[in-house]
């Protein structure tokens, strides 16, 4: 009797519950392996973010998807509020915390969101400072290392019972207690003396890895364009070729033919004439032929109707891959909607505010914080007499970046029914455009007492609470009574 589950399955297929697991036909090419993701990383790694850089360096399409995720989870920084006692401080160190000298605290936020993209991960090392070195500032800077600092290959067994895998140092319970790092970046040759494979061991309270994993028990990052390594690099092959081929069919003019070709045509004859070259065709120019001999125009294959649709197709998979809407990273906004783009948008916009949270602030900047702590703390600058007992009370709140509105007077005014309904707080609306409602209205406040100075009067000058001092004086009343025109007239005399 025909069994069309054996054309899947196979032979010994018919106990399998699971068509997914099928040895069949369909599927005897999937060939997955078991290996853990370390194992795969440790192998294919370094390869991946090679190729991966080199499309952000090559590729428009690539380039474009990082800048948009980039602009979409971190924008211009996602910015702290701490306590009133600390704030000062850290608006300072936050202007001066690159040991590198390049970015402040936002920029350096941006760098961070670009590497873990582009290679699945990245590192930050803590530099401590002296006091006199960094007056009236907390005494430490944080240096920004690229994935490829710590060697993924580097592992060994140690003489204490610590293990280093992937270039991270482990102790016997499985904790992370320093990092292996090459003193210089491998591809880099040094310019004093050469110091490539020598490495330097930083402990792991002065490194924070950032890294956003896929699975359970992942060690080092995976760079986002894995899965659109591939397509973005065959598009970019297939365009090469597609444009090669219409300078060369821009260039054929036509090609001249003989009735008849000469009886002796001798390619080593020294007579020029026999071989001549008729030069290059020009606008409006005339063709001097000789006897028996034919011009004929060449019309070359065009690129035909499937070039369009390839190209919205591998574009489509590239975005995936990325998750980055497809208009965004071509910029392409004709094959849409306003309605399906804004949905899109909404999706993308969810996607990068949960990465934001999970890795720029969880993993970032409250850790960058409570360096920042420490440093104020043991450095005497400020009086934290509760941080010892309490380091929780000096708590800051994170503001993720401002997002633009969609539909500006829709939105608005969702925001403002929203919270005259008791819906929602100003303070949760203004943390989710990324700002600060005590700063908000503490320039609203200097704002309306300049107005006040200053008697300036604007459609935005009415306080937003009704007080007797923002109403207008009522117009006095007269005490005397308002005469009618009965009494206006002079009374008759007999």
């Amino acid at each position: 009797m025909f069994n069309p589950f054996k054309l899947l399955l196979g032979s010994g297929g018919s106990s399998r519950s699971i068509e997914a697991s099928g040895r069949g036909r369909r599927l005897k090419s999937l060939e997955a392996t078991r290996q853990h993701i370390n194992q795969q990383i440790e192998a294919a790694g370094e390869t991946i973010t090679a190729r991966a850089r080199w499309l952000v360096v090559n590729d428009g399409y690539a380039e474009s998807g990082l800048n948009q995720w980039v602009n979409a989870c971190v924008g211009e920084g996602i910015t702290l509020s701490p306590p009133e006692e600390v704030r000062p401080h850290w608006k300072k160190w936050s202007k001066n915390c690159d040991a590198d000298g390049i970015y402040s605290f936002a920029g350096l936020q941006s760098l961070i969101a670009s590497e873990t993209f582009i290679a699945g991960e990245c590192f930050i090392r803590r530099r401590k400072r002296k006091t006199r070195d960094m007056p009236g500032i907390a005494p430490f800077k944080i240096q920004v290392l690229p994935s490829e600092m710590l060697d993924v290959s580097y592992t060994q067994l140690l003489s204490n019972g610590n293990r280093i895998r992937s270039g991270i140092e482990f102790n016997k319970i499985g904790e992370r207690v320093a990092y292996h790092f090459f003193r210089n970046h491998p591809g880099d040759v040094a310019g004093f003396g050469d110091l490539r494979g020598l490495r330097v061991r930083v402990l792991a309270r002065d490194i924070i890895h950032v890294m956003d994993p896929i699975f359970a028990g992942q060690r080092r990052g995976i760079s986002r364009f894995k899965n659109a390594i591939m397509p973005l690099f065959f598009l970019r092959a297939y365009d090469d070729a597609e444009l090669e081929r219409k300078i060369v069919a821009a260039l054929f003019g036509g090609v001249i033919t003989e009735e008849q070709g000469p009886a002796n045509l001798n390619p080593d004859s020294e007579d020029e004439e026999e071989f001549d070259d008729f030069g290059q065709l020009e606008p409006g120019g005339l063709l001097k032929l000789r006897p028996g001999e034919k011009f004929e125009t060449v019309s070359p294959a065009d690129v035909g109707g499937s070039y369009e649709a390839f190209q919205y197709r591998a574009l489509l998979r590239a975005s995936a891959s990325l998750r980055v809407p497809y208009a965004y990273v071509t910029k392409d906004t004709t094959r849409g909607n306003f309605s399906n783009v804004r949905t899109d948008l909404l999706s993308f916009r969810k996607e990068a505010k949960k990465w934001g949270r999970n890795v720029i602030i969880d993993q970032v900047t409250r850790r960058v914080y409570d360096w920042f702590l420490q440093a104020i703390y043991f450095a005497d600058l400020e009086q934290l007499e509760n941080y010892p007992s309490d380091p929780d009370a000096y708590e800051p709140t994170a503001f993720p970046p401002r997002q633009e509105w969609i539909d500006p007077a829709k939105d608005i005014k969702a925001e403002i029914d929203a919270i005259d309904a008791g819906l929602k707080t100003r303070t949760e609306s203004a943390a989710e455009s990324g700002r600060d409602i005590n700063e908000i209205d503490e320039k609203r406040a200097e704002e309306l007492a300049n107005e006040r100075d200053k008697k300036l009067r604007y459609s935005t000058s009415q306080s937003p609470v009704s007080t007797s001092e923002n109403k207008p004086p009522a117009q006095e009343q007269s005490k005397e009574p308002e005469e009618s025109e009965e009494d206006e007239q002079e009374p008759k005399r007999d």
